[in-house]
Order: C-alpha cells, then structure tokens, then sequence
C-alpha cells in the first residue's frame, strides 16, 4: 500500500505516459483502474486526481484535459516519427536482437498505445539477420569519450568470416591494435562510420564501427585536427567527407564519364532515378543523347565508379578515364572465360 499516497502524483504521471495518448485519452475511472492494476491503489478520490492534474499544467506539463472525454500527456514523438526511427533500427545488421529489444522496452515505455499503434498499417521486417558481435552501443559512448576528452583509442579492427564472427583483419599494428586519433562519426549507407587519423603521417580514415572490437580509450592525448594536413582550419565537416568519400571508400575523387543505354525508352526514366540516387549531388551535367541513352559525370572515387559499372553492366559503360575502361575491358574478358563451356 503506498504510504501517505505521497508517490500518487508520479504514479499518475507514470500512467498518463505510459497508456493515454491524443487518440486514447484516460478518463478519471480509467486512471483509478490503472492505479490498482499496476501499483496496488485503491480508494483514489476523483477530486485527488483533478488536484494532481491541476498541478501538472501549473508546473508546465503538457497535459490536455477534456471534460467529456478525459486528459493525456502530448505524445514525445507522434506515431508516424516513431516508424520512422523504428523502421531502420530492425533493419540495422549491426545490432543484436537483445539491443533491440532493450531499445524497443524503452521506446514501449514512452507510451504503450503509441507503441501497438505504430505498428498498424506497417511491417517491420524483425526477422531480418542480426549479428550477434560486441555490444555496438557501448562502442559509440568510448568514441565519444575519446573525443570529448581530446584522447587517443585502440581498437582491432575486424572482417566478417563465412559463420558470421569477426576475425581480426591482417595488420601491420602491433598485436593487430589500431591506435588513432578521433574526429567524428557518420552514419550513412546504413552503417556507422568512425573517423579518425592514424600513422605517423596522420592520414585520415574511416572504420566500420560494428567491426571493431576490443574498443579502449588510452591516457595519450590525439592530436588536434588543425595537424591534418587539409584540415589546417582546425574544423572537421563530417557531411563534406561523406560527400567527398562515395559510400566512404577512402580514395580523392576523380571525374568519371558514364554513358548508360536502356533496353527500352519507357524504361531510361528508372536508370535516370538511378543514378540519382546512387551518386546524388555528384551528378554534373548529366544529358539525354536520345530516347534510350543519357550521358553523365560524377565526381567519385574510381573504385566505386568501377562498383558501379559492374553492378550495372547490361546498361552502364564508362567512357573515361581511359585507365578505368580498359581495366573494366579486361574485367568483363576474365568475366566471359568462366562462362564459356568446357
């Protein structure tokens, strides 16, 4: 029983959060049945819950009260900015399914109604393959301490093996420990991306953070951004470097001319949204030849350019640099050999 229902207050605060919402307002009886059900209450009087609900709007909770069909606290987030946060959470390879569910318990905590709601009218593929690595979550917040604190960080850096474990990539560290100096971390491709400088010649590079493992913050100071060579302003722009790295391979743009050819010129308008959406603000003067071909440039590193016109290769073909198209020629002639029959 609750001594001197001095906690009452709280615990009606702890339900209008957990259960009300715009679309399902409590009304005082709902309140008292909640207070029983979950705390063990009982004998609340209406005038006690209104004192409580007055008190809430004094002290600037969102509470919103209607006569007729009861009071709920304003949502933290509406339900269609919870499916999107929740969408790319059960897609992420990079968390295990107890993250998720841990993340999920506390997404479910903001408001239960919210939570069976956001699921109507969208699927959540939850079945999909998460890798069960080191605790991803814990990895950023030593990243981020590193960073605050102006300190170096170790950490062995890791491949995928044909059973789904990581296994320390082959190195010329020590050990196979990488020791950096921390600059930032992006999230794009659908992976998080740690940024940092390594070396004597302080080269900066970019990890895959769910790779790493055996992640230590070092009492060693990094090195202030303002002594990579590049960065002598002392400013990092996490979205510039994204923006110069395509899908962060690690190499300095070039321009590369594309042409691509469709089968059918009902169809070009698709390789169009295409290549917008591979190479986005990369794209320069991109221009229809004719009803079936375009022809574009995109300033990017040739590996992804390569990436590209492999992936793409019954449509795309890449016109220059000249280096690039003849190492594509002898690509695709290997390519040929193994499809021919003995």
């Amino acid at each position: 029983m609750l001594q001197g229902k001095r906690l009452l207050p709280v615990l009606i605060y702890k339900i209008l959060r957990r259960y009300s919402s715009k679309q399902h307002p409590l009304s005082h009886a709902d309140i008292m049945k909640y207070l029983e059900l979950d705390y063990g209450v009982e004998h609340i009087d209406t005038k006690t819950i209104t004192r409580c609900m007055d008190d809430f709007e004094y002290i600037g909770w969102p509470v919103h009260r209607n006569k007729r069909l009861g009071c709920y606290l304003a949502e933290v987030f509406t339900e269609t900015e919870l499916k999107v946060l929740m969408a790319p959470m059960f897609m992420a390879s990079f968390l295990s399914d107890d993250s998720i569910a841990k993340l999920m318990d506390k997404i479910g905590k903001i408001n239960e109604q919210q939570r069976k709601n956001v699921k109507k009218n969208t699927a959540f593929a939850q079945q999909y393959r998460h890798l069960e690595h080191d605790d991803f979550l814990s990895k950023i917040e030593l990243i981020d301490f590193a960073q605050d604190n102006h300190r170096q960080l170790q950490f062995v850096y890791n491949d995928i093996d044909e059973k789904g474990r990581l296994v320390p990539r082959a190195s010329e560290d020590k050990d196979g420990k990488r020791i950096v100096h921390p600059y930032g971390m992006v999230y794009v491709n659908g992976f998080f991306y740690f940024i940092c400088a390594k070396g004597k010649d302080l080269k900066i590079l970019n990890y895959r953070i769910d790779k790493m493992t055996n992640v230590v913050v070092l009492d060693e100071k990094s090195e202030p951004i303002s002594k990579i060579p590049g960065y002598e302003r002392g400013v990092f722009n996490p979205a510039e470097y994204v923006n110069k790295n395509f899908k962060m391979y690690n190499t300095s743009p070039e321009w590369v001319k594309f042409r691509i050819v469709s089968p059918k010129a009902e169809r070009l308008n698709l390789y169009i949204n295409t290549v917008w959406d591979e190479f986005g603000n990369r794209v320069d003067r991109i221009k229809r030849v004719n009803d079936t071909t375009i022809e574009f440039e995109a300033k990017i590193p040739l590996l992804g350019a390569k990436i590209f016109a492999l992936q793409y290769a019954d449509v795309a073909e890449v016109l220059e640099p000249e280096e690039l198209r003849e190492e594509l020629c002898k690509i695709h002639e290997k390519n040929i050999e193994k499809y021919k029959k003995d």
